[in-house]
């Protein structure tokens, strides 16, 4: 698959992000609140920082990290460095996620989160794009750490003496020694 397409299922995504996001301004905005299912509930919130309210209004700092990011994702899949489509969807996860908080504070100043978690202990709210971002960095983390481990049990045997140019190091391809 070529990365237009990945880029283009970063975009199907994006569109899904805005769309909840617009629902959330226009519906979820005059009430505030809205209970889902037990411990889950969509509440309308302005978040003017990043993750858990840090650089609480820095839309500059945060626009720009976020555009040099989004820059290296979709070098990355047009680069032909990453192989694996699990890879390459991760980063389209990344980059509809990345985008959507990014249109976010460009157009209103502020990213819209609604989704409201409180199990055990009080979750920051968050929206779709943040839910790519986390599913595809985790994902690719993962995809990461289990290749590097695959290749460290398929090492090639080390040779004991060094191989003279034209001689193979396997030992049964060569030649029987003189007496």
């Amino acid at each position: 698959m070529s990365g237009l397409l990945w880029l283009l299922l970063s975009a199907v995504l994006f569109i899904c992000d805005q769309f909840a996001k617009v629902w959330a301004l226009r519906d979820l905005a005059p009430i505030g609140s809205i209970p889902v299912a037990g411990f889950l509930k969509f509440t309308y919130v302005e978040n003017r920082g990043a993750a858990f309210g840090i650089f609480q209004g820095q839309t500059a700092l945060l626009a720009s990290v976020t555009m040099a990011i989004l820059c290296g994702a979709v070098w990355l899949l047009f680069s032909g460095k990453v192989k694996l489509p699990l890879e390459k969807a991760c980063i389209s996860l990344i980059i509809a996620g990345g985008a959507g908080n990014l249109y976010d504070r460009l157009t209103r100043g502020f990213v819209v989160d609604f989704i409201d978690i409180n199990a055990l202990f009080s979750y920051p709210m968050f929206n779709l794009a943040d839910c790519f971002v986390v599913v595809g960095a985790c994902l690719l983390m993962l995809g990461v750490f289990l290749e590097e481990s695959g290749q460290k049990g398929k090492q090639p045997p080390v040779s004991a003496a060094p191989s003279v140019e034209g001689e193979s190091p396997d030992p049964e391809k060569q030649p029987p020694e003189e007496k």
